[in-house]
């Protein structure tokens, strides 16, 4: 009778990846992505950017992290890196706010001290400083994001 060895690193890894990861990725991406509608990004969807090209710095698939109590966490994907970003944010139907992020490598934003269950309107475009000009700036990207009930 031949038998044929069986390398249990395999059987291990298979077994691993097929009964462990899963649930633990569909965990995640149920927790950390924020209910949101969007309008010029896709929402969590992370798919590829037809539109990236060498001049296109209008970031997209803005997304928001409510998984931290009180604290959204907007983060953002560019085809082209800007000098700077600005944020953007209101409650919907309110005054909007703005700040900028100075460090060209930072994709991402957060605000702190949310309440439960409200309904935000955030805005990201990027822009670039010209010498004894105003900065040129991209359209803005909207993600309209409502936080869940934390308490």
């Amino acid at each position: 009778m031949n038998r044929t060895p069986i390398n249990f690193r395999i059987v291990r890894y298979l077994l691993t990846s097929a009964l462990v990861l899963p649930p633990i990725w569909a965990g995640l991406q149920a927790n950390v992505l924020a209910n949101c509608t969007s309008s010029a990004s896709n929402c969590g969807s992370k798919t590829d950017n037809a539109a990236c090209t060498e001049t296109n710095r209008t970031p997209y698939d803005l997304y928001a992290d409510t998984q931290t109590a009180h604290k959204v966490k907007l983060s953002w994907e560019v085809c082209q890196k800007s000098n700077f970003y600005q944020v953007s944010w209101n409650l919907v139907g309110g005054a909007p706010t703005m700040v900028q992020v100075n460090d060209a490598n930072t994709l991402n934003w957060t605000l702190t001290r949310v309440r439960d269950e409200a309904k935000f309107t955030f805005k990201v475009r990027g822009c670039n400083t010209h010498p004894n000009a105003e900065p040129e700036c991209t359209p803005w990207t909207e993600l309209t994001v409502k936080t869940p009930d934390w308490d």
